[in-house]
Order: structure tokens, then C-alpha cells, then sequence
């Protein structure tokens, strides 16, 4: 994780200088969503005592790591855990077709903001699992370690195609 200690302090730089705070979710994911079981359409978010003001690359940043992959998030097996190019074309698509009143720099630190919200999250399951699993429930022994592993292995994916998904959300290179 060392390898990665510079991520943070690209959003963190962003942040002092040029990034507007928003409200935010700080918890965004599909299953804080609650959709209609007939239409399947989404009725509204949940699990809002989380939101706070933040960076809108939190909240993209969180949908990337939680939605742009198909693996489970506790997988035995890290294979299935990079980033699914169509998803994650498809998810920034939407986020930003509802987010037309992102600055552009707000737009060049979405990506970042996803690599700096899946290394944060390995972190906090790696620190559950040192700590005995006090804080993300767990089944299994494990668990939380394998939860770790899929998001670093997310990460390293997010990273190998991160000049592709700054095109797709049309941020530059940082």
C-alpha cells in the first residue's frame, strides 16, 4: 500500500485548491438505493447519515469501487476483480448525465477519486481484520482479509486503465 501513498494527495491537493465542496453520500452504492420491486425503478436513497459535505469525487469515487466490477466483494479469488470496462463506461455515463453542473476540475478528479476510495476502503477492511473484525460483519474467518484483496486487486486494475476511464469521464491525465 506504501506504493500508492501518493493517491490521496492527489485528490487532497485538488481539494485545497480548485474543488468545490458538495453535499455527498459518502456511502454510495447500489444497495442504498431503494427501487420499486414492481417497476424496478429508484424511488430514493437511503442510509443518509453518512452525507455530509465532501467532494463530489467521493461519491463517483465509492459507485466505481462498489459497481464498475463483477466480483463479490469478499471473493476467495481476486480474478473477476478489475474494472469492467462497459460498466464503468456506463456508470460514469449516468452519473454525469445527472451531474451537468460538475466544474471541470471536479471532472478531472472523479478518477481520481476512485482509485483514492477503493485503496481507502481496502485499508479500512485490512485494519477490521487486524483489529478482530469489530467493525464490517463477517461469516467466515477471513472474511474482511478477502475483502482487502479484492479491493487491491480492483485498484491495481483501476490503475493499468487509467488514462481509458479519464477519457470516458473526459478528465485529463493528472
Amino acid at each position: 500500500m506504501a506504493l500508492h501513498r501518493g493517491l490521496a494527495a492527489r485528490l487532497s491537493l485538488a481539494a485545497a485548491h480548485e474543488l468545490p465542496r458538495r453535499s455527498v453520500h459518502n456511502d454510495c452504492k447500489i444497495s442504498n438505493i431503494l427501487f420499486d420491486r414492481t417497476s424496478g425503478e429508484a424511488l430514493c436513497v437511503v442510509d443518509l447519515d453518512t452525507t455530509m459535505p465532501g467532494l463530489a469525487a467521493y461519491d463517483f469515487g465509492d459507485m466505481v469501487r462498489s459497481m464498475s466490477h463483477r466480483a463479490d466483494e469478499d471473493a476467495l479469488e481476486t480474478a473477476e476483480a478489475r474494472v469492467d470496462m462497459e460498466l464503468f463506461a456506463a456508470l460514469a455515463g449516468g452519473y454525469l448525465d445527472g451531474a451537468g453542473f460538475l466544474t471541470a476540475a471536479e471532472r478531472r478528479s472523479l478518477v481520481d477519486g476512485a482509485l483514492v476510495l477503493t485503496l481507502e476502503q481496502a485499508v479500512r477492511f485490512l485494519t477490521d481484520h487486524l483489529d478482530g473484525d469489530v467493525y464490517f460483519r463477517v461469516e467466515r474467518p477471513g472474511q474482511n482479509l478477502d475483502r482487502c484483496r479484492v479491493q487491491l486487486a480492483l485498484l491495481e486494475s483501476l490503475l493499468a486503465h487509467d488514462e481509458d476511464l479519464r477519457r470516458i469521464v473526459g478528465g485529463a491525465t493528472t
